[in-house]
């Protein structure tokens, strides 16, 4: 979590409110400041720290850094060591780092640079526009590719999410039971899956009309997202549940409580109207009672999901564990 501004930090002039922040962490005040000054002068704004450790603060606290100017050459804390730290964030490991180096034209030095993660580096001294083009470029590059990530993992969202409830959907509840079944057998893990339908969904629409149907999706939606477990819309007005680690026991019980929830509560309809509602579940676990099956876990939990409509809806009832 990016934290508040901290205690030690400069902030260059000029620069547009669009254009690039960078972060010049070297312990040399004249070094920074003629960092500082080729970079405002191409455009970008500076943030300045005097250590590694003051410069590993600035970079994690703030969420505007788009580039790292850093020495190589400090006391206490080298620049391969900051370098190093800051690779090894989940906050920073992205900000893309230029090393400024007395020794770059040193196979090791190099080397190491390219090891440690560093996108470029300048050798000192070093001419200013030279400097400020390969900032400006790993800037441009990282912000071109942050808008990307972030327009894929947006797209990726958007896929896995249903529409209308917000929550996940049915592709993304195949991807988490693919992903968590695997546990199941080996670990020992129960895991279990509570079907659930609205009764009667569809006397709900023809009475009301879709507005009002859509309203009671939207409100069981909320439901199912404050009950044990993760809560699915897999379509229609078909949810699911997946617990972890829930045995027979536990399954049943939340099964139980959940159906006992929509029951007791009322959905409120676009036209301020409110509506009592019930469920029907069926509730299948991968346990111990059953050697932790987990391939046909989703059939099973369907079948109970029948047994409870055929029983009389507004109820649950467990699979035959025998």
């Amino acid at each position: 979590m990016r934290r508040g501004r901290p205690p030690h930090y400069t902030r260059g002039v000029g620069g547009s409110p669009d254009s690039f922040t960078v972060l010049v962490i070297d312990d040399d005040p004249t070094m920074r400041e003629l960092v500082g000054a080729f970079l405002r002068k191409s455009g970008m704004q500076t943030v300045t720290a005097d250590d590694g450790p003051a410069g590993l603060e600035i970079a994690q606290a703030r969420a505007d850094i788009d580039g790292i100017v850093l020495d190589v050459m400090m006391p206490g804390m080298d620049g391969h060591t900051v370098l190093e730290q800051l690779k090894g964030s989940d906050e920073t490991r992205a900000i893309p780092v230029l090393l400024l180096t007395a020794h770059a034209n040193q196979d090791g030095d190099v080397l190491r640079s390219i090891e440690g993660g560093a996108v470029d580096h300048v050798e000192k001294p070093f001419r200013g526009a030279i400097l400020a083009a390969k900032v400006r470029s790993m800037c441009e590059q990282y912000r071109e590719h942050s808008g990307m990530q972030a327009r894929a993992e947006t797209a990726e969202t958007m896929a896995n999410t249903d529409a209308l409830t917000g929550l996940p959907n049915r592709r993304a509840f195949d991807l988490e039971l693919a992903r968590v079944a695997p546990r199941c057998q080996p670990q020992q893990r129960a895991l279990c899956l509570i079907m659930v339908d609205v009764d009667r969904f569809k006397g709900v629409n023809d009475d009301h009309g879709h507005d009002a149907g859509d309203a009671v999706l939207r409100w069981l939606g909320d439901v199912l997202a404050a009950a044990s477990g993760q809560a699915f819309r897999l379509g229609g007005e078909e949810f699911c549940l997946i617990l972890e680690e829930a045995e027979l026991a536990a399954a049943e019980r939340a099964a139980a409580e959940l159906v006992a929830a929509v029951r007791t509560g009322r959905c409120t309809l676009p036209d301020g109207s409110t509506l009592p509602l019930t469920v029907s579940a069926g509730v299948a676990v991968a346990g111990t009672h059953n050697g932790h099956a987990v391939d046909d876990l989703p059939k099973r939990a369907d079948a109970a999901l029948y047994a409870a409509k055929s029983g009389g809806r507004d109820r649950h009832v467990v699979e035959d564990a025998g």
